[in-house]
């Protein structure tokens, strides 16, 4: 919900990277679906991805959290439209993702929580899901 030019410049760098890793075209979502891509191959539909940018090396915490209405977002789109919802991020050292097909068997930690350092809004504190870094898969850094 706060795209800013930094943001938006980060996806457009590291959007040609996913598009060839996993032979998909990505198309920017409106705001209002929370989520940053809706993935195609060949037409079809395939995912909804989102992104995050982490300015830490990617060993600095054990988890990393989402917005859990983005988090809610995706998993609608598993539950409801059987599309995959992958969370990607990147950290200064690595980029990972978390590809979710199926609503998970384990419960994730949730919070209350987001960005306490430099707060925009009240909007920037809200419930959080914390998703272990260990449960990422590692790919190759831009």
């Amino acid at each position: 919900m706060y795209e800013n030019d930094l943001t938006l410049k980060d996806e457009k760098r590291i959007q040609p990277l996913l598009e060839q890793k996993w032979n998909l075209s990505l198309h920017k979502m409106p705001v209002s679906y929370r989520i940053d891509w809706f993935a195609t191959r060949n037409g079809e539909a395939s995912a909804v991805i989102e992104y995050k940018r982490r300015f830490v090396e990617s060993s600095q915490y054990e988890t990393i959290f989402l917005s859990l209405g983005k988090w809610n977002a995706g998993m609608d789109f598993v539950i409801k439209n059987n599309l995959a919802f992958v969370f990607v991020a990147e950290w200064n050292d690595k980029i990972g993702y978390l590809a979710v097909t199926e609503p998970p068997k384990e419960s994730f930690q949730i919070g209350f929580g987001g960005r306490t350092v430099q707060t925009r809004d009240s909007g920037d504190i809200e419930p959080v899901i914390h998703l272990p870094i260990s449960k990422f898969t590692m790919m190759e850094r831009i």
